[in-house]
């Protein structure tokens, strides 16, 4: 159609095979789900709203997309794409099943995913999950059960802002370069984040259990972080500009490049750096009930007034050691 399409359905599931129009797409169901097939708008919006479930077909979006299961899951079938110019809401009560949702919006609400009572999962490995990587493009992932816990959500986005709050873990495995602005974890389990390029901690990083970030490129760290353990690990280099805090274990930092530790470094148990370049510490270094190792393949530096060799304040139950 030359316009738009609005459709309604009351007590029986509405099955889409294909639609278009140049204008926007509204399908409403009231007890009721919606079934996905092809869907496409040349300039306007496509919106799904059902009371039950839905099951995302192929879209390709001219404006916004949105989807709201307000009652139940919504799922995607692996090999589908939903696209769209525009921002994308997808928003559940329960399970979201992800396979490939693209925004190429620069918005800082590019990309929207909320599970109300459930997870985020992965549901297939023929695409990427969710691409957003226009410039200032932000997607937002908010579960209560996990965010790619088990599986890991495969991404390429210019900006991620996450929070899990109940159980699982968060997993997210970025196909280029990522930056955080905010990571939160206060569900029992634990967060694992990989950049195959630069990985970039701009804002605050909190999680109860372990903490892992890494990068096939170079990590940047401008934001508070905090974990039962710490992990970081940087192919080509890290650099620490804000505080590193291990609530219950251990601080291991790596890198075949250089380490710049200029930031406070507190770990419960050990505090280990490992480099095969240059390694300098210039901020407080304390193992509270281990050792701090630093092990340098090129340069050591220690700047800062502080006792011992890691520059800052270093204390630690046993000696700081450097191989």
């Amino acid at each position: 159609t030359d316009g738009s399409i609005f459709l309604r359905a009351s007590d029986l599931a509405l099955k889409v095979g294909t639609m278009s129009a140049a204008g926007a797409i509204n399908l409403l169901t009231v007890n009721g789900s919606i079934v996905g097939g092809s869907i496409t708008t040349t300039n306007g919006s496509v919106s799904l709203v059902s009371s039950a479930d839905i099951g995302l077909g192929a879209i390709t979006a001219g404006g916004n997309l949105s989807a709201l299961a307000l009652a139940g899951v919504i799922g995607q079938t692996d090999s589908k794409v939903a696209s769209a110019a525009g921002t994308i809401l997808i928003k559940a009560l329960g399970d979201i099943t992800l396979t490939g949702i693209v925004s190429a919006s620069s918005a800082t609400d590019a990309v929207t995913v909320q599970s109300l009572a459930g997870a985020i999962v992965d549901g297939g490995d023929t695409n990427l999950d969710i691409v957003a990587n226009s410039t200032g493009a932000v997607t937002t992932l908010l579960a209560v059960k996990g965010i790619g816990s088990g599986n890991a959500l495969e991404t390429r986005l210019a900006t991620l802002s996450v929070t899990n709050t109940t159980s699982g873990d968060i997993e997210i495995s970025e196909s280029d370069a990522l930056r955080i602005a905010s990571l939160s974890q206060s569900a029992s389990g634990g967060a694992k984040v990989h950049a195959g390029g630069n990985l970039n901690v701009v804002g605050a990083v909190s999680v109860g259990k372990a903490l892992a970030l890494s990068s096939g490129a170079a990590v940047t760290v401008g934001g508070l972080i905090s974990g039962s353990t710490v992990t970081i690990s940087g192919e080509t280099g890290v650099a620490l500009d804000e505080k590193v805090t291990a609530t219950v274990d251990d601080i291991v930092i790596t890198s075949n490049g250089a380490i710049d530790a200029r930031s406070t470094l507190e770990a419960a148990r050990h505090v280990t750096l490992t480099s095969d370049g240059a390694t300098s510490i210039g901020g407080t270094v304390t193992a509270n009930s281990g050792k701090v190792s630093v092990t340098a393949g090129g340069a050591y530096k220690q700047t800062g007034d502080g006792a011992g060799h890691t520059g800052g304040d270093t204390s630690g139950g046993a000696s700081a050691t450097v191989t």
